[in-house]
This record gives structure tokens, sequence and C-alpha cells, in this order.
């Protein structure tokens, strides 16, 4: 028979720490002797000091599937400054946690490091618990914001994007930030592409606010770290899905006075830049007919006239096509300068019908139109209208009236009607008219 005493379990050994604290709690300084407390005293600050350490560096190594929340936030209040604490690379446990699977106690990190109001920015800036403090000893480097927008791995765009979502909910990622650092820029990876869109569409307004860089595109393509074919087409796509009407900011000027067209032909070279266009911005084919036609070629003849003959080339449809005032290629042609003499082939192309149609936004004839552009009639490029009318001398005739005086039309028998109300709407256009006017009979005189 066996003893009933041998069946009793042994008692759990109270863990050292307990030990300790109970130990310390029953220290009595008045009663104690000063050398022997001193002593005691640098011993525990010794231990803080040690405790405090392997914390952090426990924080540093925190495993999704061994800690919790729970935990982590018991053993920070027990050592708040273990957050602080930097790793031999000088990051914080929140920088080290994006890094790792841990990535998922980022928002409880930050709001930890918030709460305790620990001097993790310095200078007394709010750095939102070190989410917005750069991940590296120098300032201009990655903040752990950043960091969570252009990762990769395994199912990193995922689950990066649950805790964008997460930071979000707890207003600890904020609509302005992402403007003020960049995040469309840095999430403009194929990779990230669902926390890309995700700041997309809460707020596309940031594909335009790059300041002197202008648009998202032209961001992404001065990125050093970011730069790729592409990241282009992402940026392209989006900024053309929100802003069709600035065709995706594509031939809009920079502060340095360059195009986007003109900086990915820059970087990636000419064929692989126009098929990159061309994936963004579908060309007409004899197999598609159902393709969409936009005026790039007006775009391109304004911004980019030095690749007119190479995206003619592929979009070869868009030649007929005209913009939403109404106005074809060669309408925005001769408005911004082409002349016989350097595009002769161009006007060569032009049918008799092209040459006789009016620009809608001026009102005036081609040949009208090339002569408007100069104060000078002596400083107008005479071979361009001299080549117009001798393709169609029709339009001279009197009874075509080649300008109208902006007050009034032809009647049927020729004799003029007035526009009520909108004369004096039509000052700056009428006196633009009559200037043209002036030009054109003396050049028709020369000619």
């Amino acid at each position: 028979m066996s003893n009933p005493i041998n069946n009793i379990p042994p008692a759990k050994p109270i863990p050292y720490h307990k030990q300790l604290a109970h130990c310390l709690l029953k220290i009595d300084e008045t009663k104690m002797n000063p050398k022997l407390l001193k002593k005691i005293d640098k011993l525990a600050k010794k231990m803080m000091r040690t405790a405090k350490i392997k914390v952090g560096e426990h924080l540093h190594r925190l495993e999704a599937k061994e800690d919790t929340e729970q935990g982590i936030e018991n053993i920070t209040e027990a050592f708040p400054f273990a957050l602080s604490h930097g790793n031999y690379l000088g990051r914080l446990p929140i920088h080290s946690a994006v890094w790792r699977e841990s990535v998922i106690f980022v928002p409880m990190l930050a709001q930890l490091g918030a709460k305790l109001k620990l001097n993790v920015g310095g200078r007394g800036e709010d750095k939102r618990g070190g989410l917005l403090m750069s991940s590296d000893d120098d300032e201009d480097g990655d903040t752990t914001l950043q960091l969570l927008l252009h990762l990769d791995g395994d199912n990193v765009d995922s689950t990066h994007l649950q805790v964008l979502q997460k930071l979000r909910q707890m207003d600890f990622l904020r609509k302005s930030d992402i403007t003020k650092y960049d995040l469309l820029c840095h999430s403009c990876q194929p990779y990230a592409k669902k926390r890309f869109e995700y700041l997309l569409e809460w707020y596309p307004g940031a594909l335009k606010a790059f300041g002197d860089d202008c648009s998202l595109v032209h961001a992404v393509l001065k990125s050093f770290y970011h730069c790729s074919i592409e990241s282009f087409i992402m940026a392209l796509q989006a900024c053309l899905k929100y802003y069709p009407q600035h065709l995706g900011f594509l031939f809009k000027h920079d502060f340095d006075g360059k195009t986007a067209c003109q900086l990915v032909i820059e970087g990636f070279g000419k064929e692989d830049a126009l098929n990159a266009i061309a994936e963004c911005i579908p060309t007409t084919s004899d197999t598609d007919d159902t393709a969409p036609v936009v005026p790039i070629l007006h775009h391109v003849i304004q911004n980019a006239p030095e690749y007119m003959n190479d995206i003619s080339a592929r979009y070869p449809s868009a030649i007929f096509v005209r913009d939403d005032k109404g106005r074809s290629v060669h309408h925005v042609a001769l408005s911004t300068g082409y002349n016989y003499k350097e595009h002769a082939l161009f006007f060569q192309q032009m049918s008799d019908e092209q040459i006789e149609d009016k620009d809608p936004v001026t009102d005036l004839y081609p040949f009208v139109l090339a002569a408007s552009l100069c104060d000078d009639y002596d400083m107008a490029d005479v071979s361009t209208i001299f080549y117009l009318l001798r393709r169609c001398p029709s339009v001279l005739d009197p009874s075509r009236r080649y300008c109208s005086d902006g007050d009034r039309k032809e009647g049927p028998n020729g004799q003029g009607r007035s526009r009520n109300g909108r004369s004096g709407r039509k000052r700056n256009k009428r006196r633009k008219q009559e200037h043209a006017d002036s030009n054109a009979s003396s050049i028709v005189q020369i000619v």
C-alpha cells in the first residue's frame, strides 16, 4: 500500500525574479546598515540595466507564434525604456519588427511608445512611438512607415496592408502622410500593389501633389531606389485612371522643363519606354477596332515634338482624332509654330479638306493660323503660308470669309447677322482675328 504523502505533487518552485522582488520589498531602509544598503542598491541598479538590455534584445526578436500583445504590453510596462533600445544597426524594436513576421506587432509597439512618451523622436517632434523615425543612423533614411510600404517578401503585401489598415484605424496613419512622406512613390512596385491601391483609393489627389516633380509619374522616374519600368507603368496607369484629361501627366513639364515622356525614354531607352506607354495607352490596329483612341499626338506635338515621328508611328489612327475642343492635330501643330521648312512631310500629308478646315478655337483657316503667330509679318514663315495657299487657293475666295469678325456671320445671302449678347465676350478673340487678318493680308500680297 502506497504512502499518501508520496502522492502529493511537489510544490512549484517560485521564479527567481519573484523571490528577488519579494526580498527587496522586505528591506527596511531605516533599519539597514547604510554600507550594505548601498551595495544592494548598486547590485539592483546593475540588474535593472541588464534586464532592460535583455528585454530590449527580445523586443528586437519578437516571434508572432510565441509572443502576444498582452505579454509585450506587460513587459514594457515593467521596462518601458526597452522600447528605445537600439541594436547594432541603431534601429529600434519597432524597426526590427517591420523586417520580420512580427510586423503584426508594429501598431502596438507604436501605441506603447507614444503612450509612454519615450523620447524616440528627438527634438520634441511627434514621431508616433517610432513610426515616423528613420530606421538608419542617417535621419534621411526610410522611416518605419515608409518601410511598411516598400518591403518585399512572401505574403508581405497582404500582411503589411493589414498593418496599415490598423494604423489608420488608430489614427497613426493619416491622409496627409501620403503626400508628406511620399508613400505612393514608396509603394509603387508590383510586389506592393495592394498597398499602393489602398493608398490610391484613399487619396487619389496625391498623384499630382509632388511639388516641382509635378506628378507620381515624374517622382517615380526620378527615384533612385524605386525606379523601374514596372513602377513607371503602375504610376502612369494610376494617373490615367484618375486624370485621363491630362493623359496621366505623361507630357507635363516638371521644374526642370522635362516631361515624363522624356524622362522615361532617357532612363530606359526609346524602345522599352514606348512599349511601356503603349501598354498603358492602347493603340488601334487592324485586329482591334475597339481599342480607345486618345488625342495623344496633340500632347506630343505641344510638349514633346522631338518624339512626334516615333509616337505617331505607334498611334497611326490618332492623327485623325480631335481633342475635347474639336481641334485636329494640324490645328495644334500650326498653333505651336510648326512650319514647312522643318516639317515639310507633315504638311505634304495634309489633305485638301484639312487645309480648308477652320480651327474651332480661333475660327481661322490653317494658313491664317500660321500667320497669326507673328507680331511682324516679316518674321512669319512665308513658306508655310505659301504652301497652304498654293494647295488650296480657294480659301482666298471673299465669299468664303476666311476669318470671322467674332460679332457677325454670313447669312443665307452673304449678309452679316449679329450674335445677340455675345459680342462682349468675343472682344479678345476679335482682336486676335483682326491681327491675323492684317498679317495674312500683308503676307498674301508678298506671296
